[in-house]
């Protein structure tokens, strides 16, 4: 068998296993997304400890810069070694990290608890008014203002009672819950910190992988796809936290110069809603208008145009230069990629589409640029070709 039977042979080969493998996958899908399930369920807490690291690795990386910078400087002959600049970046930048969370939850959870008696009480004051205006309706409301003056302590002890082994599993469950939850959290953490401190090592390893792998004409564009992947993620998780933080910060900002109601509550939301891009600020402003609107109908409305005006200065400023000019993905494919992560794997999804996009349309983009490049050289070739022979 020659040389360009055995590529065929190996082509067709590779084919029919492909189109065995998805006939397979389609006919058990069942089964295989129970598989892809559990698996993930092992590996989720080493996926968050990859994302950790891709948003840490943006300020880890200003820090290493800054070091490199002093160590320039610097007329003294000893210098800080690269190890002694990767850990104590490393140590700077998870300081930081805590300190943002130390910080929120500082300052943010005590006005978040006033923010949520608040709510409570205005809900208790408007149910007298809801009731009125239910029974102007001839709505019957007989069950919902028994409910409300009276319950019924006796049925409630019985109950936990005669359930007591059922609450007693329930707390096993949530203590085992609580438990695994903070193992997964240690994890997370620990296998970031393992990932950034030793960034270098990895990427040579990955490195002489690929080049012991793949052939001297694909190690190079396998090698640059990688770096684009880790390049983009990384730019697009970290500047998403970025962004997160100061649209929260400015309604919070803007709110309570103008005194709006649960200013703190309203602008968390909104900050963590804005993670999903572009729709994310739109369900923390929905939140807010139902709670501004048990205070005061008209502050509501204007908290919608505060929102709006807002929210023109995010998409067309803040964004663009925090997060889209990073990715470097127009706002049409971000868009699209949204639509289509949120359809297939809901919020996870959108967060994870749009770089994936932003990889795709890269890639995409340079090929393009390098065939019209290579058509147009050839038809220069080919011009100049005829003009010789017409000369």
């Amino acid at each position: 068998m020659d040389k360009f039977d055995k590529k065929k042979f190996k082509t067709g080969l590779l084919f029919a296993t492909a189109v065995i493998l998805i006939y397979a996958t389609i006919m058990n899908f069942h089964r295989v997304g129970g598989f892809i399930s559990a698996v993930y369920s092992v590996i989720s807490p080493l996926l968050f400890g990859v994302v950790l690291a891709l948003i840490l690795g943006t300020p880890m990386a200003k820090f290493e810069q800054f070091f490199h910078f002093l160590n320039r400087k610097s007329k003294s002959k000893k210098k800080l070694p690269e190890k002694a600049i990767t850990m104590i970046s490393l140590i700077l930048t998870y300081l930081l990290a805590a300190g943002a969370i130390t910080f929120v939850i500082g300052a943010l959870i005590p006005a978040l608890i006033d923010s949520v008696n608040e709510i409570a009480k205005t809900v208790e004051a408007a149910m007298p008014k809801v009731i009125e205006l239910m029974n102007k309706h001839d709505i019957d409301t007989k069950d919902l203002t028994a409910m409300l003056s009276k319950i019924d302590f006796e049925a409630i002890l019985s109950h936990l009672t005669v359930n007591a082994g059922g609450i007693a599993d329930a707390i096993k469950n949530s203590v085992s819950g609580f438990v695994s939850a903070i193992a997964n959290l240690v994890t997370m953490v620990i296998f970031s910190v393992y990932l950034l401190a030793n960034k270098k090592r990895i990427k040579s390893q990955v490195g002489r992988i690929i080049d012991a792998y793949f052939s001297e004409k694909h190690a190079p564009k396998v090698r640059s796809f990688i770096n684009l992947t880790v390049t983009t993620f990384m730019r697009f998780f970290s500047g998403q936290c970025l962004e997160a933080i100061i649209l929260g910060s400015i309604f919070f900002i803007v709110m309570s110069i103008f005194g709006f109601p649960y200013a703190p509550v309203i602008s968390v939301i909104i900050g963590i809603t804005a993670f999903i891009p572009y729709v994310g600020a739109f369900i923390g402003c929905f939140v807010g208008v139902l709670l501004i609107l048990m205070v005061s109908p008209m502050r509501a409305l204007i908290f919608v145009i505060m929102f709006l005006i807002i929210q023109q200065l995010e998409n067309n400023l803040i964004y663009p230069r925090v997060v889209g000019g990073s990715i470097g993905l127009p706002a049409m494919w971000t868009f699209a990629a949204l639509i289509i992560g949120g359809a297939l794997y809901g919020v996870v999804g959108m967060l994870v589409f749009i770089p994936i996009a932003s990889i795709i349309y890269t890639i995409v983009k340079s090929d393009v640029a390098a065939r019209l490049k290579a058509k147009a050289e050839k038809k220069a070739r080919e011009d100049a070709e005829n003009q010789d022979e017409t000369a």
